[in-house]
């Protein structure tokens, strides 16, 4: 047959010429695809078998979690393999991978998850805040259960602290660390009712407002474009904070590395910060990084590489965080988010609110195929925006109308992000971003603290805004979009009394309102936006229900007007299409050629 002297001459060809009988063999693969894995989740204690299903695979394929390669990997034929997920591994939520001998790669991102019978803390954010006031903050992990409680412990003294703990599902947990804390990095204990319990060491650091101090975070070390590929550029950057400080500093260094912290890593190069102001945060300039295989990466940041600025703490300076590269693709245009809106309001009594989206994926993209929601809050103990909680990508169709959305608990302003990607894995270049105020029946503020809220007025209309407090001692602030130039209006009677302003705005734009603890108090908050002279709140008339002249009044907000979260995240690998296969009707399986 015409077929089989092909072959013939091909084999004699490559003896010929010294190429290898593998290498005619991997030119007439297809690439591989993953379409599932069973279970897709196990235990870290024990050893896990599991089938991955797809097709495209033979020979020995190297299978991977994240940097993790299994090492006990079976080939059933062309669509299965058998793999066994070791003990030990550390819980989170895997990417997987399955590499053919032809090093194509196939990639199911979020494949599978390593988890702990009992429960698990992971992370923290944030994992800081000032010692003068209490701070928000969220635990993520595995395994908490209702009832589940929160310590924290200063690991060289017997200082042990209970938290104020919510629980939000058995993934999230939210708790209040309180004002008063001796400044110090504290370990935290997580415990279910039955006693199980686990503890992530220097978990939380507590400091002075005055010390100086460079860090970042893994979720700010980011890529542009979020995805990366192999073959192309990415450009890489880390968002560096800087909590106290009275200085500007100049040229503040970022070194970038892959594999392992600079010195030991590849090398990236250096980014840059060239005036970062106290109190401050701001993105490097960017280093460019061109991998040349897909798979799962680890990539570092170091702070001030070379010790040349002083700072209160120095062992917090390394940032990281696993980035999964694809392969190459035919579309390589992002999508974009085209509208985002949450009901109709900026405000709302209730948590639960309904997301609508629409995105477009420009042509020849292959279309929108996931969406993703992220959540931010403002931490004034951190002095930062927080993302705070995601919902994980979502099929596009089935959840781009009134997805439910339920808010975090604490009151305030919250900012919202909806990403989209399409099947070949590329993400929106930005997010579309938006605000809505979640205002409770009542809410408690801690001395010197504040809660802020915000609210879009058009020059005319009146704002309104009373605050009736329960117990303690709140003020009232309101301050306009240029609060640069233009001071706020405020209400800061003493003791129980009424607090209530009224503004016919003076220009356009976000005001915002502030309820400030002049000592820890509880409190009851409506605000309403009306055409001019048609205001149903407030105590007293002209500007404010009145002032006590014995108060220092505050000169700046809580949070500047024009703060909003960056657009620099690090998203999770969005999920792929699987592209469909050409099988061929003759494999050839030729042996090595050995010189």
């Amino acid at each position: 047959m015409p077929s089989t002297r092909i072959v013939r001459w091909l084999s004699v060809i490559g003896l010929l010429v010294g190429l290898s009988w593998a290498s005619l063999a991997f030119a007439q693969s297809p690439a591989p695809s993953i379409t599932s894995v069973d279970p897709d989740s196990g235990l870290n204690t024990a050893a896990t078998n599991i089938i991955i299903r797809g097709s495209g695979f033979f020979g020995t394929p190297t299978v991977a979690l994240g940097t993790n390669v299994l090492a006990d990997v079976s080939l059933l034929d062309s669509t299965q393999i058998l793999a066994v997920v070791p003990p030990g591994l550390s819980p989170q939520v895997y990417d997987l991978f399955v590499t053919n001998p032809d090093s194509q790669v196939a990639i199911l991102p979020a494949g599978f998850a390593v988890r702990t019978p009992t429960p698990q803390v992971l992370s923290l954010r944030p994992d800081r805040g000032r010692s003068d006031i209490p701070n928000d903050i969220n635990l993520y992990g595995f395994n908490f259960a209702t009832g589940v409680s929160i310590r924290l412990a200063d690991s060289p003294n017997p200082i042990v602290t209970d938290l104020t703990t919510t629980r939000i599902n058995a993934t999230q947990l939210r708790a209040v660390i309180p004002a008063g804390l001796t400044p110090g990095v504290y370990d935290v204990t997580v415990r279910n009712i039955d006693d199980s319990s686990h503890t992530l060491p220097d978990a939380y650091t507590v400091f002075e407002v005055t010390n100086d101090d460079l860090y970042g975070y893994g979720y700010e070390l980011w890529t542009d474009p979020t995805t990366v590929r192999q073959g192309d550029t990415a450009r890489v950057a880390l968002t560096v904070h800087r909590q106290g400080g009275k200085q500007v500093l100049q040229n503040v260094k970022v070194r970038f590395s892959v594999g392992e912290a600079w010195p030991n890593g590849t090398e990236l190069g250096d980014g840059t910060i060239l005036l970062l102001s106290p109190r401050s945060s701001d993105n490097t300039s960017t280093v460019d990084w061109a991998p040349t295989a897909p798979g799962s990466y680890i990539l570092y940041g170091v702070i001030d590489p070379d010790n040349e600025i002083t700072e209160a703490l120095e062992t917090n300076n390394v940032v990281s965080r696993t980035v999964t590269v694809l392969g190459p693709a035919a579309d390589a245009i992002a999508p974009h988010v085209d509208e985002f809106n949450f009901g109709g309001s900026e405000n709302t009594t209730e948590p639960l609110i309904r997301l609508s989206t629409a995105a477009s994926d420009p042509a020849p993209g292959t279309g929108v195929a996931s969406l993703l929601f992220q959540e931010y809050e403002y931490s004034q103990g951190a002095g930062q925006w927080v993302p705070a909680q995601n919902s994980g990508w979502l099929a596009y169709e089935a959840n781009r109308t009134n997805y439910p959305w339920t808010l975090l608990p604490s009151a305030g302003v919250k900012y919202l992000q909806a990403w989209a990607s399409d099947g070949e894995g590329n993400v929106s270049i930005l997010p579309f971003k938006g605000f809505v105020s979640y205002i409770p029946p009542s809410d408690s503020v801690g001395a010197d603290q504040g809660r802020v809220y915000r609210f879009s007025v058009q020059a005319g209309q009146q704002i309104s805004a009373q605050v009736t407090p329960i117990s303690g001692d709140p003020d009232l602030y309101v301050w306009p979009p240029d609060a640069d130039t233009r001071p706020p209006k405020v209400s800061n009677l003493s003791g129980n009394a009424v607090e209530s302003v009224v503004w016919e705005a003076p220009v356009s734009g976000v005001y915002q309102v502030e309820v400030y603890g002049y000592s820890a108090a509880q409190y009851q908050l409506a605000v309403e936006v009306t055409a001019a002279n048609r205001r149903s709140l407030g105590a007293g008339d002209g500007w404010t229900a009145g002032m006590d002249e014995t108060k220092p009044e505050r000169n700046t907000p809580v949070l500047a007007v024009n703060s909003i979260p960056g657009a620099q995240l690090a998203l999770p690998t969005a999920p792929l299409n699987p592209s469909t296969p050409t099988e061929l009707t003759e494999k050839l399986y030729l042996p090595m050629t050995v010189r």
